[in-house]
């Protein structure tokens, strides 16, 4: 009798150190799993804090940069009514360009906010084709040509290999941002300098200005969505171009970096991984 007490509390207590030990083991995973359903929330509101601040600060920024454009649509094409009925064919033709370029300000606006949105959603990803380089560079400052300042010029020059394999369309959106940029913050009869290398594998594309540059303290935050530099508020502008751009050459496993100086220009070097 003793032998088989002694054996049935021996049983029982490792059937208890065993319960023990599962139910630390559940603890430990139910506590993982409520750490992970945590972080998840956590990333979650994070995501949509930034939506919201997004969204927030974009109907800011619209409400004002909106203003101008609008008022400039609606004032011309009362104008413009009154100058068909005189005949005036001169003032016609200047009231219908400023309506133009106005309706093209919002639409650069809107194209920018949508650009961003999808790209934060991860709704862009790279389209890889073979692209002529001479004829790249040639077809995107000829986009920009009707918008350059008076008498501005942009001269680009191209070493290395004569054809690459990346998206085009990115590459395109960045060059156009850096390239107009470059224009918005020069003086008529300047010169913007658009040097292209393909070489070791890197397409390394640089646009150097002569223009207003950026501000020693502003330069840390160029980058930042909706930053404006204190030189340039009175301009118009969404703070949302370098932003993306530099959310293009990411995409494409590329860098961005500058130099600059206020009063003396600026030099913008965008390098991307050729693909084999």
């Amino acid at each position: 009798m003793a032998t088989r007490k002694y054996r049935s509390t021996l049983n029982s207590t490792g059937e208890q150190e065993q319960t023990e030990d599962q139910l630390k083991q559940l603890n430990k995973e139910l506590e993982h799993k409520v750490q992970q359903l945590t972080a998840d929330l956590t990333s979650l509101l994070e995501r949509e804090k930034i939506m919201n601040d997004l969204k927030s600060r974009f109907v800011s920024m619209a409400s004002h940069e909106f203003r101008t454009p609008l008022t400039n649509v609606l004032v011309s094409t009362g104008l413009l009514e009154t100058h068909i009925q005189r005949r005036d064919d001169e003032k016609c033709a200047k009231h219908i360009a400023r309506i133009k370029s106005s309706v093209k300000i919002l639409t650069e606006i809107l194209e920018d906010f949508l650009s961003l949105n999808k790209i934060e959603q991860g709704q862009v990803k790279p389209f890889v084709t073979t692209i002529d380089i001479e004829e790249f560079a040639e077809k995107t400052t000829n986009e920009l040509a009707a918008s350059l300042k008076k008498d501005q010029s942009i001269i680009y020059t191209v070493s290395g290999a004569i054809s690459v394999k990346q998206d085009i369309n990115m590459l395109k959106k960045i060059m156009l941002n850096l390239l107009s940029n470059a224009s918005k913050y020069s003086a008529e009869e300047k010169t913007i300098k658009w040097d292209i290398t393909v070489r070791n594998n890197r397409l390394v594309m640089t646009v150097t200005d002569s223009g207003i540059g950026i501000p020693v303290k502003d330069q840390p935050h160029i980058f930042s969505r909706f930053f404006r530099a204190k030189n340039v508020e009175t301009m118009q502008g969404t703070g949302l171009g370098l932003n993306i751009a530099k959310k293009y050459v990411e995409l494409l496993n590329g860098k961005i970096s500058f130099v600059s100086m206020e009063n003396a220009g600026s030099t913008f070097t965008v390098e991307i991984p050729v693909l084999q």
